[in-house]
């Protein structure tokens, strides 16, 4: 039994609400493509863990911050996050990895503290894939 855990710090993220998106999944491949108006989220920070035991789902948690909680910002977000869909990490490395395919998507969880405001992102998740390599069309 091999057990593969991927902890990375993420640089940037991007959401898309599964009705918008236009997806082309082979699962058990390592990639996926993606296609549609991907909305950039403005994280300041943020964190992307992965564990999966060969044959068993993957464990998949996100959390990130959001600093900028301005009235745009703030309802855009609560608008995006009230709907499940796509969502493409940023890793400092450099790659670019999906998180949710268009048969087990991701709800994200977004909850505000502190002072001066801040939103917190999250999700904990068993996903039957891992997250993938993003694919252009």
């Amino acid at each position: 039994m091999s057990n593969h855990t991927k902890i990375n710090q993420i640089c940037g993220l991007k959401f898309i609400p599964l009705a918008e998106a236009e997806i082309f999944n082979l699962p058990g491949s390592d990639s996926i493509n993606v296609s549609g108006a991907l909305t950039e989220i403005p994280i300041a920070s943020g964190e992307f863990t992965e564990e999966q035991t060969d044959g068993s789902p993957a464990k998949q948690t996100l959390s990130a911050n959001v600093t900028d909680t301005g009235q745009d910002t703030s309802s855009n977000l609560r608008q995006l996050f009230s709907q499940e869909g796509i969502l493409v990490i940023q890793l400092t490395s450099g790659e670019q990895k999906v998180v949710g395919t268009d048969e087990f998507p991701v709800l994200v969880t977004m909850t505000q503290s502190g002072s001066p405001a801040a939103y917190k992102l999250t999700f904990d998740r068993e996903s039957p894939e891992p997250a993938k390599f993003l694919q252009s069309f």
